[in-house]
């Protein structure tokens, strides 16, 4: 479309149309004031309301006949950060709230202990230990109090990710419960030796203590956040204590306090007792040396599973499992290997996962028999030990297959094809000791 004005050319320059008079500028002049003449504020805001969106450059160039073209004017793009906004429930107030999401993370740190203390307590039901049975105090030392400390640390370690204003009061709760159990650890060790039953007792009873101390630390942490609170919504305008829609610094506060919250809640739905048994378990199967037995009887490492089986491969490369062991042996130093077992498998079964599943290592031993293909000539056999904690991260022994001169391959292919699902279908399992 065209922008410009178009001149009747059937008139002179400088003669204006029938019935219309020419609009002078203030002060008789011309456009710039006449020649030479100064273009001055009482002018310019003339020309800025006789040209409207036209650019008033275009005005005053030389030449005063030429039409302006309109220009559109854009308003200036300012990107700036989206500002924090958290609506509240009706009735709940900044304050309120704090006190609610630290309510909540209690609930949650309750929540937690108690799941510890249940797991602990199956432990013991399954081991059947008896009132009479003795061992050194270092085994339950070291298996059963470290797998709490470090559950603890990534507990807590969460909650100061998600809410960095908890960071001090958490950091004083984790250095009471550490030296809490280092203490305790200390005086079991000073006993010598000490019933087993007695020791999980005195550990089950030290929880209470334990929880206290990160209960304290987040219920001293409660009136300094809303203080803290406060000042962030007075320094920013947004204080006004009765609106549902707070922003602004008060508002990202409030976030991180929920998001912890919700994080401690999701890390505790994680944290079960069959999951504390399960750790308590297996903690205990690795209790003393790291061979299991003399070599006579078998190269076997502590606190491993095992299982044996044969493969055979025909002349097609069609694999198949010809046979598997029912059940995997959990060899361990630990007492009452049968017992240790036991409890695994038991916390196991209530996660809805298999021995396959377990966190400790898993070794399949396995010998593949290669057709050859020929009635002449005798079929290979190789043997290979597959390694895993989890099935789909295996490593596997190619020595054999070197030596042979076969390619490693087919122990993946044959694990691929065949034997994980095999390997992941055996449900029993035993245990077994020197």
């Amino acid at each position: 479309m065209e922008l410009h004005q178009q001149r009747d050319r059937s008139r002179p320059r400088g003669t204006v149309s029938p019935g219309r008079k020419p609009v002078r500028p203030p002060g008789g002049q011309g456009v710039a004031g006449g020649p030479g003449g100064p273009l001055g504020g009482e002018k310019l805001l003339w020309l800025q309301h006789a040209a409207g969106n036209q650019a008033v450059s275009s005005l005053v160039t030389a030449g005063h006949h030429q039409s302006a073209v309109p220009v559109q004017r854009q308003p200036a793009v300012v990107n700036m950060p989206p500002e924090h906004v958290l609506s509240l429930a009706p009735g709940t107030s900044p304050s309120s709230l704090i006190q609610n999401q630290v309510n909540l993370m209690k609930e949650s740190i309750g929540l937690y202990w108690g799941n510890y203390r249940d797991g602990l307590l199956s432990f013991q039901t399954s081991m059947e230990f008896s009132s009479e049975q003795e061992a050194q105090s270092k085994y339950l030392n070291t298996a059963l109090k470290a797998v709490a400390k470090v559950d603890l640390d990534l507990f807590l370690d969460g909650v100061i990710e998600g809410c960095p204003e908890l960071a001090i009061p958490i950091k004083m709760a984790k250095e009471l419960i550490t030296s809490e159990m280092e203490e305790y650890e200390r005086v079991e060790k000073a006993e010598g030796e000490v019933k087993i039953v007695a020791f999980l007792d005195k550990t089950r009873n030290a929880i209470g203590p334990t929880q206290l101390k990160a209960l304290d630390a987040l219920n001293g942490q409660v009136r300094p956040m809303q203080v803290a609170y406060s000042k962030l919504a007075s320094e920013s305008g947004d204080d006004k204590g009765s609106s549902s829609v707070v922003s602004g610094p008060g508002a990202e506060l409030l976030e991180h306090l929920e998001t912890a919250q919700k994080r401690m809640r999701t890390q505790v739905a994680t944290r079960t007792a069959p999951v504390f048994q399960e750790q308590f378990t297996e903690s205990f199967a690795a209790i003393g040396a790291s061979q299991v037995g003399p070599l006579t009887a078998g190269n076997y490492k502590n606190a491993t599973m095992y299982l044996n089986c044969r493969m055979y491969r025909d002349e097609k490369g069609t694999y198949t499992v010809r046979s598997i062991d029912d059940s995997w042996e959990l060899k361990t130093n630990a007492p009452k290997p049968d017992r240790v077992a036991s409890s695994l498998d038991r916390a196991l079964k209530a996660q809805g996962k298999e021995p396959a599943e377990a966190a400790l290592m898993k070794i399949v031993r396995a010998t593949l028999e290669i057709e050859s293909g020929h009635w002449y000539e005798s079929n290979d056999y190789d043997d290979t030990s597959y390694q895993f904690t989890e099935l789909e991260d295996i490593s596997y022994g190619t020595a054999a297959a070197q030596l042979h001169g076969h390619d490693p391959r087919e122990f993946r292919d044959a694990w691929d094809a065949v034997l994980k699902e095999k390997v992941r279908g055996v449900k029993k399992l035993i245990g077994s000791g020197a």
